[in-house]
């Protein structure tokens, strides 16, 4: 892993994290931590290209460490307007939590002249991707009945706050432990559903406002949630993929048309869409790492 330069600079800070020595003195912590990341002996996650996770353990906190190196003019021009992946990402978070949706608490976003860092919370779980391929151990159909019911749920939450997720794969999704406090319970006859992390949040994007946008941008997501399992062999039932869908249009909120005419419109725009996507195999496996 070659090492990161000296005298990072803090872009972005998490005002909920500053502790009682003050913001600026948090932030400059935050920024050695990054330019003494060696020392912190993490763990590699994922290597993508320019793109490199890591695992680590920061100024007492269980956090995940990624870098995009800035290989190329547009990636300069776009991290000096403070338009860079790492920077969306946070925005995209930031608002995901702002709204009630899980997410990785982000908590920086760090600048050296090669690279820009984000440093969110750790999220401890399987992503759905890997319980759809029986990970670490098989689905009954009561999990994958509530897990669909989940992903429809947070699609609609996420559609009825005006939002929307461009590439909401299963691998960018977690299913993680319940955080402390109240949870909601689940549509009557159906079990509560587990939380699921969003955490590649770079692409959370504004729903149009044309007629039928909402409908369009809740399939897209669902159509998503098929196309990478069958990509890397694991396709689920379609059964499953008709039960988000029902899921999603009982949440959307004051729907056009009656919840049963919504969901199979929505499953209707998802297959299309799953249709036209061609091959679905991946570039990389996120199930081998």
């Amino acid at each position: 892993m070659p090492p990161a330069r000296p005298g990072p600079r803090i872009e972005h800070f998490n005002p909920d994290l500053t502790g009682f020595a003050g913001p600026r003195a948090e932030q400059l912590a935050w920024a050695r931590a990054i330019a003494e990341f060696d020392e912190a002996k993490p763990r590699l996650i994922k290597q993508d290209g320019p793109v490199t996770v890591w695992r680590a353990n920061l100024l007492a906190h269980d956090v995940a460490v990624k870098r995009w190196l800035l290989n190329s003019p547009s990636d300069l021009v776009k991290a000096a307007a403070r338009r860079s992946r790492a920077d969306r990402q946070w925005h995209g978070a930031r608002w995901l939590a702002a709204h009630g949706l899980r997410t990785a608490t982000p908590i920086a976003v760090l600048a050296d002249r090669a690279s820009r860092w984000l440093i969110t919370e750790w999220i401890d779980g399987p992503t759905v991707l890997e319980r759809l391929a029986a990970a670490p151990g098989p689905l009954t159909e009561a999990d994958l009945d509530a897990l669909a019911d989940a992903l429809g749920s947070q699609i609609a939450q996420l559609v009825n706050q005006g939002r929307f997720n461009r590439d909401h794969k299963p691998s960018n999704l977690i299913l993680a432990r319940a955080r402390p406090g109240p949870t909601a319970a689940g549509r009557a006859g159906r079990a509560t559903p587990p939380p699921i992390a969003i955490v590649d949040t770079v692409a959370i994007r504004r729903v149009g406002p044309a007629p039928g946008a909402r409908a369009r941008a809740a399939a897209r997501m669902l159509a998503s949630l098929i196309i990478e399992p069958t990509g890397v062999g694991h396709p689920p039932a379609a059964s499953w993929l008709r039960r988000a869908a029902e899921s999603c249009a009982h949440g959307f909120r004051v729907p056009a048309a009656p919840a049963e005419q919504l969901a199979r419109r929505l499953l209707r725009l998802a297959e299309q869409r799953i249709g036209r996507h061609g091959d679905p195999t991946p570039r990389t496996d996120p199930l081998r790492g």
